[in-house]
């Protein structure tokens, strides 16, 4: 009972600690820490729960559907991983999150099943969770609001220590349902008043967020449980509904300019009426919406590999996006959790993801037993879910979606089979130890992980590549700096290394084009810079600055007829690229 109550308090801690884990150090402070601290927990718990198993002598199995379907997306994850255009990306995630790979992955789904074995049926130990989870909340939402007084500017848009809008968003709409269940179900008087003080505070720090398809997800939830409660607990409840509501019209009303600026009406019946836009972040995601439905065309059935929209996107980018105001050639996410799904790991994974909510929310939305825990937790995994139809899981709404499915899972009434273990007093010891060792190695490896983040946000790429050998990224700073400091040599070494960790990269041929472009008098390093350009034209074929660079080089070593083509195609891409057009009038005259 003790391993048990130790691994209960690292899943309180790991809730807690999840969203407000915040370190300064690495390149991307955000996520990279909050994976780096759920591998570490996740090691903790895999050591006590495999020294409980091995102590207790018996494992529990649990026979439902929706754990037949947690193991299914996985599977259809690795096998994704095994035909993926870039395996070591898909393996750990995108270099600048590291969340979204199957390493992390495995990790949610390793916390899930290892805490259904452990507390199925325990209701108790779900509500100690809850309760860690709503008061992380505290914290984020009043570190938000305080971020924007100090700004004084109540405009601008809460980020707290999720870093961008839109995730504390989606962290938020998880939290209120959870947040409402315990003002209704709390008896005593004074918890009941801070409860109802942080539901208040969480709804401000939502709306501050400024994020539509939070206040969408958050809607939906609102209608949702009012159709799934019924008339009766409506009633019941009704001063509680009421309160609610007359602050949510306060907000409104005080918070309207903001709110209609985001809301724009106008927009909406363009869109209705089939008027396609170009600016704003509306059309941002429509066009990365086609595009990757496009990729998902081509690669219906295992996808490109988790995490590799990145290098898979630009072939399919739509060149009309160059002239959205909030341009930018690097995209790494579609801004729809199931198109990314669809496109990274095949129809058959999305299926399985599909499935598994609808069972989901089957068991706690439209279960006859109209259980109020229950009903709270599938409302939260509805929101996450609704809210990344505009968005995609991070580290803390990811870990949070996987463990409500593991409540869920644990509340369910499935046959639990008892697995009996008869190891021998040697063998546990053998076992145990070469848990302790797995886990520690694992930690060591990411612990350089970790550290070329580290060095990589210092500037100090030779020291990102000795920690971590594998990111592309590393390799091309090295070698710009290493060509600005005059040392050829090691920059055409750290460019072709580059290209050797990822060669569907656009970026990676760009700079071995540019350290080639240095020697413009060796007929040898003109002709591989002109492939090399041309290799990323061929990987990222609607980008004007690669064409605009190319065409600067051409007229450098007097390809003027060859540049002048160049320059029209990207200003053809790009019509306001003005350097561009400068230069094409400049060679007309």
């Amino acid at each position: 009972m003790r391993i048990k109550n130790i691994i209960k308090n690292l899943y309180i801690f790991l809730v807690f600690l999840t969203p407000i884990f915040l370190v300064m150090l690495p390149e991307e402070p955000f996520e990279t820490n909050k994976i780096t601290l759920v591998y570490f927990f996740t090691g903790l718990i895999f050591i006590f729960w495999v020294w409980k198993v091995l102590a207790e002598k018996k494992i529990s199995l649990i026979k439902n559907k929706l754990a037949v379907l947690i193991l299914l997306f996985f599977l259809f994850n690795l096998i994704s991983l095994a035909f993926s255009i870039h395996p070591y990306t898909s393996l750990i995630g995108n270099s600048w999150r590291y969340n979204g790979g199957v390493l992390s992955l495995f990790s949610y789904i390793l916390l899930l099943l290892i805490f259904v074995e452990t507390f199925h049926g325990e209701k108790e130990v779900i509500k100690d969770m809850l309760y860690s989870i709503l008061l992380s909340s505290a914290f984020v939402s009043l570190y938000g609001i305080y971020q924007i007084y100090n700004l004084g500017n109540w405009s601008a848009r809460l980020v707290s220590t999720l870093g961008q809008p839109n995730f504390v968003g989606a962290y938020l709409v998880f939290v209120l349902p959870i947040n409402i269940y315990f003002l209704i179900k709390e008896k005593k008087v004074f918890y009941k008043i801070l409860i109802a003080a942080l539901l208040l505070v969480n709804i401000l720090a939502l709306v501050l967020t400024a994020s539509r398809a939070a206040w969408f997800a958050f809607v939906v939830l609102i209608i949702v449980a009012l159709i799934v409660l019924g008339k009766k607990f409506i009633w019941k409840n009704k001063k509680v509904l009421l309160a609610g509501l007359i602050f949510l019209a306060i907000i409104g009303f005080y918070f309207r300019a903001q709110i209609s600026s985001r809301v724009n009406l106008q927009l909406f019946r363009e869109v209705i009426n089939g008027q396609e836009q170009t600016n704003g972040t509306f059309a941002l995601r429509y066009f990365a919406w086609k595009g990757t439905l496009q990729i998902a065309r081509d690669h219906t059935l295992v996808g490109t590999g988790p995490e590799t929209l990145m290098y898979s996107f630009p072939k399919y980018r739509d060149p009309k996006i160059n002239m959205n105001d909030q341009w930018s050639p690097f995209f790494d996410r579609s801004h729809n959790e199931l198109l990314d799904i669809l496109a990274n790991t095949g129809i058959f994974s999305l299926l399985a993801y599909l499935a598994m909510v609808f069972f989901a929310l089957k068991y706690t939305l439209f279960s006859k037993k109209k259980d109020l825990l229950l009903i709270a937790v599938g409302l939260s995994l509805l929101g996450v879910f609704v809210a990344n139809l505009g968005g995609f899981s991070v580290v803390t709404t990811a870990l949070y979606f996987w463990l409500a499915v593991g409540m869920i899972l644990a509340l369910q009434d499935g046959k639990v089979k008892q697995l009996k273990l008869n190891f021998k007093k040697w063998l546990a010891t053998i076992i145990i130890v070469l848990s302790i060792l797995i886990v520690a190695l694992f930690y060591f490896y990411w612990s350089r992980v970790y550290l070329a983040t580290v060095y990589s946000a210092q500037g100090d790429y030779e020291n990102a590549t000795k920690y971590n050998s594998h990111i592309d990224r590393y390799w091309g700073m090295l070698a710009m700096q290493q060509l600005s400091a005059g040392q050829y040599d090691m920059a055409l070494n750290s460019a072709e290394r580059t290209i050797k960790e990822c060669n569907k990269h656009s970026e990676s041929y760009r700079i071995l084009a540019i350290v080639y472009s240095t020697k413009p008098e060796d007929k040898e390093a003109q002709s591989k810079t002109i492939d090399a350009y041309n290799r990323a034209i061929e990987l990222d074929p609607s980008n004007p600055i690669i064409y605009l660079e190319e065409a600067k080089y051409l007229i450098g070593i007097g390809q003027k007829e060859q540049a002048k083509t160049a320059l029209e195609k990207a200003v053809q891409l790009k019509s306001n690229l003005q350097e561009a057009k400068r230069l094409f009038q400049e060679m007309e005259q």
